[in-house]
């Protein structure tokens, strides 16, 4: 690594301020490959990958004034999976351990990541890396001459890109839907006891909803939370129906600042819909994703008075798959349920009427959904 600590980023501090027992802020990919897993091979691919990508390896520590990242050299080993998903990675009881896991289950290979070390996209690009290598290890013949995405150099992935180009820029990229400063609905559910957490797994084709959405001539993100906000609107109570049902979008920065990091660089814009009765999929995901391409351009014209960063990324590239990788990637909404101290956090039982709703709409089945809590100790996507 350039340097063996520096300073975690603008996001990382938000994580670090929130992160409860309750709520861990990890997050977790997954790649399912065709045949089950071989752990010496995948431990060997983790060692290779550790390498390649030393920005990676490193353990978070409290300054005296602020939290900073140090290089680790501590080996990383996949396990079994055998913890709930999402369980925590770092706390109050989880010192100097590395900021990532890596777990195995069947032909799945799992990376879970404190959301402090990387955004999904660093996430993405460790997983990728990771695959190519255990493909390598087992199949060497086959993947000879196969590219790997080799990501850019060390110093430009432990770049602070918040810092580089996002703090001259006022706040460009925080604007909000007009109907989200209405009074807004607040979910909620039953209780689990302590502090249990419930996840709903649902698996679609993403070739057919792709094809619906693009159909509507709208992103596939615009059209999965749009099937998300009908769901919460239609288990509201009536009392409450009149007011906003909003949703938060991530919107990835490297599309719009020349950067390669590996770090957080994300923001999040705010849409909101007041639901008069009459809508369905097919209605709201236009107008949802109107809403969102408006609030991308207002952003992108403030960030062009303040300064010319380039060109910027078509929309589309915000916030859709590309078509290749979403043809052999299944849709997987899994939401999770987080209750304690008389709090609730609620949504699965939304998201998984959500998923029903898009099914409906593409007119095929959901392959496949069911619920984990804690204490469970059969894979994620097993009955």
């Amino acid at each position: 690594m350039p340097n063996t600590w520096y300073k975690v980023d603008n996001v990382a501090k938000v994580f670090l301020a929130s992160v409860t027992r309750r709520d861990p802020r990890v997050f977790r990919i997954s790649c399912t490959l065709t045949e089950d897993i071989d752990p010496d091979a995948l431990a060997a691919a983790l060692q290779r990958t550790a390498g390649d990508l030393p920005n990676f390896q490193v353990t978070l520590h409290r300054g005296l004034f602020w939290h900073y990242l140090e290089a680790s050299s501590k080996c990383p080993r996949p396990e079994p999976e055998h913890r709930r998903p999402c369980a925590a990675i770092y706390g109050r009881d989880i010192k100097n351990e590395l900021l990532y896991r890596v777990s195995y289950y069947g032909a799945r290979i799992n990376v879970e990541m404190f959301h402090a070390l990387s955004d999904g996209n660093g996430g993405l690009l460790f997983l990728k890396v990771l695959v190519h290598n255990y493909l390598a290890l087992r199949h060497p013949d086959e993947l000879e001459g196969v590219a790997r995405d080799e990501g850019a150099s060390a110093a430009d992935m432990a770049e602070d890109s918040f810092q580089q180009f996002y703090a001259r820029r006022k706040a460009a990229f925080a604007p909000a839907d007009p109907a989200a400063r209405r009074p807004v609905c607040r979910l909620h559910g039953r209780r689990l006891p302590l502090d249990q957490t419930q996840f709903f797994e649902g698996h679609l084709p993403v070739k057919d909803v792709l094809a619906k959405a693009r159909a509507l001539g709208v992103t596939l993100t615009s059209y999965l939370a749009a099937a998300q906000m009908l769901a919460v609107w239609q288990e509201t109570p009536a009392l409450e129906r009149g007011r906003a049902i909003a949703v938060g979008l991530p919107v990835n920065l490297r599309n719009y600042f020349p950067s390669d990091t590996a770090r957080n660089f994300f923001n999040t814009i705010r849409v909101a819909h007041v639901f008069t009765g009459d809508e369905t999929l097919d209605t709201l995901a236009p107008e949802l994703d109107d809403a969102v391409v408006e609030l991308l351009s207002r952003a992108e014209k403030d960030l062009e008075e303040v300064e010319d960063v380039g060109e910027v990324a078509e929309r589309d590239h915000v916030v859709e798959l590309e078509a290749r990788e979403a043809q052999q990637a299944p849709v997987e909404l899994v939401a999770r349920v987080l209750h304690g101290d008389g709090q609730l956090v609620h949504g699965g039982e939304q998201v998984a009427h959500a998923l029903e709703l898009v099914a409906a709409a593409v007119d095929v089945d959901v392959d496949h959904r069911a619920t984990l809590r804690d204490g469970d100790h059969h894979g994620l996507g097993e009955q």
